[in-house]
């Protein structure tokens, strides 16, 4: 996945208040895929996703880095998680990584979000993303 792909998708996320999304990976290809969502303060942020695959041992690490760069969410060796409602501390864009720990491809569905934004969700893939 290129880099002005992830650049449209944090635009998608920022832009258009998308909550909800669907994607594709190739653990192949990609060894990390972040996105950004600028938070301000307080709002509570919610975060779960679901990993879909052909293969059951088909697993990622998922993280959530504030503006500082400290982990505020981490589920590792996981095919689904979801974060407790969290209340941003510091005002700036939040990274949220996923890491594929196989080369297979597969879907993520991902809800990422502050709690005023739950009404839009989008649905987006992409075959043989290089």
């Amino acid at each position: 996945m290129n880099s002005k792909f992830i650049f449209l998708f944090s635009i998608i996320f920022n832009f258009y208040k998308i909550s909800s999304i669907r994607f594709y990976i190739d653990g192949s290809v990609r060894k990390e895929f972040c996105i950004t969502k600028k938070f301000n303060l307080p709002e509570e942020i919610s975060l779960s996703y679901v990993l879909s695959s052909g293969h059951y041992t088909d697993k990622c690490n998922v993280f959530l880095l504030d503006p500082d760069n400290k982990i505020v969410y981490k589920n590792y060796n996981s095919v689904q998680g979801e974060m407790p409602t969290y209340k941003s501390q510091k005002e700036g864009e939040y990274k949220l990584c996923i890491t594929p720990l196989s080369k297979s491809k597969f879907y993520v569905s991902l809800q990422f979000y502050k709690l005023n934004e739950m009404e839009f969700s989008r649905s987006l893939a992409k075959d043989g993303i290089n």
